[in-house]
Formats: C-alpha cells, sequence, structure tokens
C-alpha cells in the first residue's frame, strides 16, 4: 500500500504515529513491583507512623493518606525514600522526624510510592488533548491542501470550451 498516494490514509498513519508518541511508554514498565509482603509492612508503618498525624476521619481504619499522594512528588520509591527522610521539606506542618529503621522506611516508601502511583492519570487521558489537537491540525491541512487543488470553475462571461 502506498501511503504516499492515498492522502486520506497519509493522515491517518500520521494521526497514528502523534498518538503513540504522545502516550509513550507506560511509567514504570520496566519496574519490578513489590512484593504483597513489602506493601503490607509499608502499610503497617504507614498506619503506626503517618496516621499518628494525618488520622483517619471519624476514628474509621481507612486510607486519608493514599489519595492526597502526587505521583510527581511520591511516585517512586527513591522518592518516597528521600521524602520521608524530609518530611519538613514537603510540608512545613510535617514536623515529626521518621523514627522507625531503615528496613521500614524503604517498606513505607514502597508502599508511598504504590499508593501514589495509583493517582496517576492514565497515559491516554493525558494524551488525549495532543491526540485531538494533532487530528484538528491534520484535518485543517488536508482541507488546505483539497481547497487549493480544487478547480476553479470558468468565471462568468467566459466561454467554456466544452461548451459546443
Amino acid at each position: 500500500m502506498d501511503l504516499a498516494r492515498n492522502p486520506r490514509r497519509m493522515r491517518l498513519a500520521a494521526l497514528a504515529a502523534l498518538a503513540l508518541a504522545a502516550i509513550g511508554p507506560a511509567p514504570g514498565a520496566a519496574d519490578t513491583p513489590p512484593s504483597p509482603e513489602v506493601l503490607a509492612r509499608g502499610e503497617q508503618v504507614m498506619r503506626r507512623f503517618c496516621l499518628s498525624c494525618h488520622g483517619s476521619p471519624g476514628g474509621k481504619v481507612e486510607d486519608p493518606l493514599g489519595p492526597r499522594l502526587r505521583p510527581e512528588v511520591w511516585g517512586s520509591p527513591t522518592q518516597a525514600y528521600e521524602n520521608v527522610g524530609a518530611l519538613q521539606r514537603i510540608n512545613r506542618r510535617m514536623d515529626q522526624p521518621f523514627r522507625g529503621t531503615d528496613d521500614e522506611r524503604r517498606d513505607l516508601a514502597e508502599w508511598l510510592a504504590r499508593r501514589a502511583l495509583e493517582n496517576r492519570t492514565p497515559a491516554w487521558q493525558v494524551a488525549l488533548p495532543w491526540v485531538a489537537a494533532g487530528a484538528g491540525l491534520l484535518f485543517a491541512a488536508g482541507f488546505a491542501v483539497r481547497a487549493g487543488t480544487r478547480r476553479r470553475s470558468p468565471r462568468a462571461g467566459h466561454a467554456d470550451s466544452r461548451a459546443g
């Protein structure tokens, strides 16, 4: 199939390439996920340490902290580990230093990172406005090309060569 000879297919191929470029690989696709045991230990550390200040609304055993974890701040275990060690840098009101062991801090960091990534906007939603803009540009370009290649009708008053 020769895409260059079919402008519609060429536009569709360009749109598909734009969509794939905008979406890119899934974040963390190559990372090895932490084991369920690590995540369970991390959640226990969170409940013991974090909820002492953040608390659970109405005394319910919930996850009031998780929905507020921003992926750009807590989204990787390395980021989360560093942030747990410098909580006041994240928010001045978090004035209690982490008092757990290094293993507990690593488990907590894994849980925080995993929970923060659950708050991530899916790649297709991030890419959607760009894909729509690309489609609009391709449509406009196709319209402009088509309008430029249309044969103009003979002007009034000029003889039509096809008329006999």
